[in-house]
């Protein structure tokens, strides 16, 4: 009995992840600058993780394929469907920080601006969906 009682008072302290959704807007240039068509994409690639997100961690690719993702230790979200502006995703409690860049034609654009965001703690019953802009 003591063993259950211990379990259920650490219960509370256990961070819970909530949902995030996370919006963004389609980059408009490939890496060499020229414009992209919406209507090319591909896909879209967006960079997760705990710590800032240098842009010199996720160089544009020469290649068709980049080699250098995930940077570092970033969580990389696939988006396939790229008539969407918005993914929803479950994030635990902390500071987070995104970058995106989308695959057009077989090329990739210039990497996103950074956005962070602080995700607090979720709440019972199950907190409404988080709102990030990235």
């Amino acid at each position: 009995m003591r063993f259950l009682f211990i379990v259920l008072c650490l219960l509370p302290a256990i961070a819970m992840a909530r949902p995030v959704e996370l919006f963004f807007a389609l980059p408009t240039t490939d890496c060499a600058g020229d414009p992209i068509n919406a209507a090319d994409y591909e896909s879209l690639e967006i960079y997760f993780d705990t710590i800032p997100i240098p842009a010199s961690d996720i160089a544009c690719p020469t290649a068709a394929d980049p080699v250098d993702i995930p940077p570092g230790g970033a969580t990389v979200l696939t988006v396939l469907d790229t008539t969407t502006t918005s993914i929803t995703t479950d994030l635990a409690p902390g500071t987070y920080y995104a970058r995106m860049r989308g695959r057009a034609a077989g090329l990739w654009s210039n990497l996103s601006n950074q956005s962070s965001q602080v995700i607090p703690e979720a709440t019972r019953p199950p907190p409404q969906v988080l709102r990030w802009e990235l």
